[in-house]
């Protein structure tokens, strides 16, 4: 069997490489891109002899393998809930170089993912200008919003994923169905809601049966009540409320303190294999068409068709989004463009 080639960017401890494990695709791994000391003291322990390309803004695409496809968890802080909410800050908007990779490289696939702030009216035009460059690249694009919990790990973690088929493969992807209800969590004090700064996270003892909220890199560590006692989860705890089954990811080097904030920033690889399985499991049998022009089609109709799972209500785009947009495929632009919303990921409609 043909082996699916992967280049994995803010790769972290390789969720994408765990996932495709996890789901049994065979695949190979070209190299990766990091530039945090532990995230890539963990990448190398588990995924050894695996080029690290870098820093991603200061990488030249045209040196790296060709692969069939891209991952990425770009940088959230700036949309976080948790954070400023400022696009100026300059992490989130390192999505740029995804795109300047998918223009060089123009893998079959990509894979990539960020916090559900980016959901938010706040950063409505934002998205929606990310999306259509995903599409102008010469992409089908879906995205929605996913929970961990739906999908059998006990923590309430919500994430949007974004999920690119190149043009020329005739595939059409839906998203897996959740296969569990979303957790209810059960604290010892009854205090529930979000935390809004570490004393407060800290301060919070969840029943560890009903499970744990979202683990975060800033704030990643987690009380709990096993039954007899309150306490710190575990390294191996860590690991299972990011999908790892014993055995999976080797942590055996690093701390608990660690192990959380590397968890905290990390992939469920549990739900992400789900989700290559539906996109990849019989990737090598997708008909490829005659690749013609791969660009963004300059019939604005086609502005009505960018996602099939489109989670996000949206009726206009920012005028400067849709002239930039415009400008640069030498459209006229239009005074409203509408992109349809079909249903949410569970939908029975």
């Amino acid at each position: 069997m043909k082996k699916l080639k992967i280049f994995e960017t803010f790769a972290g401890y390789g969720g994408g490489s765990f996932a495709l494990k996890k789901a049994e695709i065979p695949f190979e791994c070209v190299g990766y891109s990091e530039i945090s000391p532990l995230p890539i003291k963990c990448y190398d322990q588990n995924h050894p002899n695996i080029k690290n390309y870098g820093d991603i803004s200061k990488i030249d695409f045209k040196d790296i393998p060709n692969f069939d496809l891209l991952t990425g968890g770009f940088p959230c802080q700036d949309v976080s809930f948790n954070g400023k909410q400022d696009l100026k800050k300059g992490r989130t908007v390192l999505v740029f170089n995804l795109i300047d990779c998918l223009k060089v490289k123009k893998p079959k696939y990509f894979l990539f993912e960020n916090v559900s702030g980016i959901y938010s009216n706040k950063f409505k035009d934002f998205l929606i200008d990310v999306v259509l460059q995903f599409a102008d690249c010469g992409y089908n694009v879906y995205h929605t919003m996913l929970n961990s919990s739906q999908f059998g790990v006990k923590q309430n973690r919500d994430r949007v994923w974004f999920v690119g088929i190149r043009k020329d493969i005739q595939f059409k992807f839906r998203f897996p169905e959740p296969t569990h209800p979303k957790i209810n969590l059960i604290t010892v004090d009854g205090k529930n809601g979000m935390c809004k700064n570490k004393k407060q996270q800290l301060d919070r003892v969840y029943l560890l049966s009903s499970g744990i909220s979202c683990l975060t890199h800033s704030f990643s560590k987690r009380m709990v009540f096993d039954g007899e006692k309150t306490r710190e989860l575990t390294k191996e705890e860590y690991c299972k409320f990011m999908g790892f089954e014993d055995g999976e990811i080797d942590v055996s080097d690093l701390s608990t303190n660690q192990v959380s904030s590397l968890m905290g920033n990390g992939w469920d690889v549990n739900l992400v294999s789900k989700i290559f399985k539906n996109l990849l499991e019989n990737w090598e049998n997708h008909t490829q068409a005659n690749p013609t022009d791969l660009s963004f089609n300059k019939d604005l109709t086609e502005f009505n068709k960018l996602n099939s799972q489109m989670t996000l209500q949206v009726t206009s785009l920012n005028p400067n989004i849709m002239r930039n947009f415009c400008l640069r495929k030498n459209l006229k632009s239009p005074e409203t463009i509408n992109i349809h919303t079909p249903t949410y990921v569970g939908d029975k409609k």
